[in-house]
This record gives C-alpha cells, structure tokens and sequence, in this order.
C-alpha cells in the first residue's frame, strides 16, 4: 500500500490531523496497511500492544468479555478513530479486545518505530503532544457533559464508579 493511502488514513485521525503533511508522511513510511475480514481480531485483551491502529475503513469493535462469557461492548470505532493508542504509548498490555465487524482496513502503527520516530524529531513530539492535549480536553469536556445528565437505572453511579485510575508511566524507560 502506498505511503499516500497511509497518510490519508493518518490524516484523518485526531492525532494526526493538524500535522504538517511531511510529518504524517515520516509517520507513514513506518506504518503498514492492514486488511481484516468480519470478525478478524486486531488485538487481544492481555496482549503486548506493539502497535496501535487508525482505521482506515470499515468498524472495529472493542469489548471486554465478562466472567460468564458475555461482551461488553466498550466502542465501536469508525474511520480516523485511533484503537489501542493509549496502552501502546503508554507501554501496557491492550486493556480490552479489537474485532471488525465488517470487512475493514486500518493503518498498523508499530510502537518501536513510533517512538523513536518521535524521539528523533522533537518538533513531530510537540505537535503530537498538542494534539493529545486537545483529545484530552475534548473528553474531559464530554464526561463533565456525560456527568451533569441524569441516567436511569443507576448508570451514571455505577459507570463512575467503576473507573480505575489511568495508568502511568513511572519512569522513561517504558519508552524503550
């Protein structure tokens, strides 16, 4: 697949976005292009997250599967969303599972080449911490939103309730 199809595919995701064109492309000659079939799993709950994917085309579903076998349904992610971004950069195991609904495509990020592609271009790390920031705020702005609302049946306390505190890197040479 070509660096263009990647790059596009780049583009339209939040981190990617706002950068310079030359910057996604760097971003794209490390990236490959993958294809999935109904059902095809991206990434298993548990597993190391060497990468993470933007998709390209299609849905990707990520869930967790309870004790008693049952799936719950966390997002259902669509064109330019990110999926397994966070456990990757952050160097954890994937915290739920990654599936296509449908035939899809997605742009496989590999974690080594990332990071040491940012760690090699300080101006690409800013603008990709930017555009985290942003990502951030625009959730912290959506739960302060999600927060105000009242649910029924209890949902809101239980959802709340029930988050655990993110994860954090403890020192830099998770980033190896």
């Amino acid at each position: 697949m070509t660096d263009n199809v990647k790059g596009a595919a780049l583009a339209a995701s939040p981190l990617f976005k706002n950068l310079a064109p030359a910057d996604v492309n760097r971003v794209a000659e490390r990236c490959v292009f993958r294809k999935f079939g109904k059902g095809d799993v991206l990434f298993r709950e548990g597993d190391d997250a060497a990468a993470f994917y933007v998709v390209a085309d299609g849905q990707v579903k990520v869930f967790k599967e309870s004790a008693d076998g049952r799936e719950l349904i966390i997002k259902i992610m669509r064109e330019g969303d990110l999926v397994g971004e966070a456990a990757a950069l952050a160097g954890f195991p994937y915290p739920a599972t990654a599936q296509a609904l449908d035939d899809a495509a997605a742009v496989e990020v590999p974690r080594a080449e990332f990071v040491a592609l940012v760690k090699s271009e300080p101006d690409l790390a800013l603008n990709i911490i930017a555009a985290l920031s942003v990502r951030l705020h625009q959730i912290t702005r959506s739960s302060k939103s999600l927060r105000s609302k009242t649910c029924r049946r209890g949902w809101r306390r239980t959802y709340w309730n029930g988050l655990e505190p993110a994860p954090t890197v403890a020192n830099s040479s998770s980033w190896t």
